[in-house]
């Protein structure tokens, strides 16, 4: 009896190029054994050396001699840290004596974000006023809550139920965390006070201020998921198709960086309330809100 025709997996099996021995004709050998352990010994070495050398830090040293007769010794340097935002960035300076300059007062030194967008020189403060805490009788304000508590598992329902939201993410133990702190309360009553709480149909709520405290286990996830990388940060949260910004696979929102006092934060809030109830522009990266209207932004999307 003439055989079939051919099945597709006896054609596949034609073109095997791994063929293999079965188990039952091969012979193990003391040589092959120890061979064997050998080269997974070797294998785990190697790997584990080279986690050591990828999480090493390393530091190098050039020399290099100038023959100009300017008295300028120009330096070029690209260094990239994606996990850093750019106002946080800054370059300091040491000589082999000793001498030390910090927060290079140079403006050809440049910042980008990943993406080639400008950010500004390196030497620009966006925190001249950071550490200023006036204007809040801090006994008063210090035991009273008048800002949203908020945690990784009421954070999305908290900020849809307000067209504005402002956050403060924070650490109990930060000093100038301790400092804000009634000031934030201050200014969430005076938000309060000005805000209504019912506009129309559309805009069920208006604006609120809001904390949430990320050293709480877990609160941990959703502060690495906005970003934060130092307390305390003050988020924006518009609620609109174009509150936020996708940038790498992260959300990016407008921080407030302006005056820290009740009044600078509350005027700021509003300000970017009745932007939003106008015309609710998109959020553009690097763009912010001038909210004293002396043209400079107290908010940047970075």
């Amino acid at each position: 009896m003439a055989p079939g025709p051919k099945g597709v997996g006896q054609y596949l099996r034609a073109f095997d190029m791994y063929r293999k021995v079965p188990k039952d004709l091969t012979e193990s050998s003391l040589i092959g054994g120890a061979l064997s352990i050998f080269a997974y010994g070797l294998l785990t070495i190697l790997f584990f050396w080279e986690m050591r050398v990828f999480f090493s830090v390393n530091y190098k040293t050039a020399i290099e001699v100038d023959h100009s007769e300017d008295g300028i010794f120009q330096v070029n340097f690209n260094i990239t840290l994606p996990g850093l935002s750019c106002e946080f960035a800054a370059v300091d300076l040491q000589n082999v004596i000793g001498k030390r300059r910090s927060d290079l007062k140079d403006r050809t030194v440049h910042k980008f974000s990943l993406d080639g967008t400008w950010q500004g020189h390196a030497t620009e403060r966006i925190h001249d006023t950071e550490h200023v805490y006036e204007g809040t009788n801090k006994d008063h304000y210090g035991n009273k809550r008048h800002a949203i508590e908020l945690t990784a598992e009421t954070f999305r329902q908290g900020i849809d139920e307000y067209e504005v939201m402002l956050v403060d993410f924070h650490a109990p133990w930060c000093s100038h965390c301790q400092h804000l702190a009634p000031i934030f309360e201050h200014a969430a009553e005076m938000v309060k006070e000005r805000a209504p709480q019912e506009i129309d149909a559309h805009h069920k709520h208006s604006v609120m201020l809001a904390t949430v405290d990320c050293t709480e286990k877990k609160n941990i996830p959703l502060c690495r998921e906005k970003h934060i990388q130092a307390y305390p940060t003050m988020l924006v949260f518009r609620k609109s198709k174009n509150r936020n910004i996708q940038r790498f696979g992260m959300e990016i929102h407008e921080s407030y960086n302006g005056k820290r006092n009740a009044e600078a934060i509350a005027d700021f809030t509003m300000k970017v309330w009745k932007e939003v109830i106008a015309d609710d522009k998109e959020l553009q990266m690097g763009a912010g809100t001038d909210s004293t209207g002396d043209g400079k932004a107290e908010s940047v999307v970075r």
